[in-house]
């Protein structure tokens, strides 16, 4: 008889991830497990396992028989596990594992505990999503822990474009001028290389049509003059770059249009619209 490998069934596993099959994930787990002609699980298998999952206590409880087998932990274990708690907008329990991560780290110095950007990042996302009052706040504290973190030479945690970009649309849930100038004060940070020049170079138009969306959902006085100030700075950074992805597209224009349609200027939108038309750049 012809037995199926590892890597096929670990390929299944990986399917059954993306398209989040936990149930059928669980079958073929224990289908593995059980034999006689089947091979084992290993780690990659738990992890598929792991990321297939719905449901939080189900993907923990997976975490848990892992163990239970002695099967090795690796770098994405735990980063599956936070993934699923961030899509079901848990962020206190997606932060309880990394703090486990951090315990057990320090007393282990295991490469599959040491937290990275994309653990922190995942975290910050759940909080960004998540619906409790805290979850700006936390998101902001997180950063200024990376950032404290990465002053103390573990590079592991620097924040990248996503951490800032994250941060930025948690501040923008607020709605309010103090907040949107938070985010507008990390944009100017970046420009000017005060978290690093490869932040310089990350910059893009998604970075800027964040901070001129959340101005423009500003019904403070100034806040679409703001908006467009933004606007303009996107425009020179791509006038003095020439990269594609600093170029305004349909969503600073249509952020921008907003703006201005929230004050009743009228006028101004249409002047905008006749821009973006001039610009090759299509209305959605």
């Amino acid at each position: 008889d012809i037995k199926p490998k590892l890597d096929f069934y670990n390929m299944v596993l990986g399917t059954m991830g993306r398209i989040r099959d936990g149930d059928g994930a669980l079958k073929l787990l224990k289908h593995m497990i059980d034999g006689p002609h089947t091979p084992q699980p290993d780690t990659t298998s738990y992890n598929c396992a792991i990321n297939a999952q719905k449901k939080g206590n189900k993907a923990a409880a997976i975490l848990a028989q892992m163990e239970k087998m002695d099967v090795p932990y690796n770098e994405y274990t735990f980063g599956s596990l936070i993934d699923v708690y961030v899509r079901n907008s848990l962020p206190s329990k997606a932060e309880s594992v990394v703090k486990y991560m951090k315990e057990q780290y320090s007393k282990t110095k295991l490469p599959c505990f040491r937290v990275n950007v994309i653990h922190y990042n995942s975290l910050i996302d759940a909080w960004v999503r998540s619906k409790e009052r805290k979850g700006v706040r936390r998101a902001v504290e997180i950063l200024e822990e990376m950032l404290q973190t990465d002053s103390q030479q573990n590079e592991d945690v620097k924040p990248d474009m996503l951490t800032f970009n994250l941060v930025m649309r948690a501040l923008g849930k607020l709605g309010d001028a103090r907040s949107a100038q938070r985010a507008e004060d990390i944009l100017v940070k970046l420009e000017s290389g005060y978290y690093g020049q490869e932040m310089v170079q990350a910059l893009d138009n998604k970075t800027y049509n964040i901070v001129i969306n959340i101005w423009s959902k500003c019904r403070e006085k100034g806040s679409a003059r703001k908006a467009e100030l933004i606007f303009q700075r996107l425009n020179q950074m791509y006038a003095s770059t020439k990269r594609k992805n600093c170029k305004a597209d349909v969503y600073t224009y249509t952020s921008l249009v907003d703006a201005y349609s929230k004050i009743g200027a009228s006028r101004r939108a249409e002047d905008i619209v006749a821009l973006m038309k001039s610009d090759g750049v299509s209305p959605n």
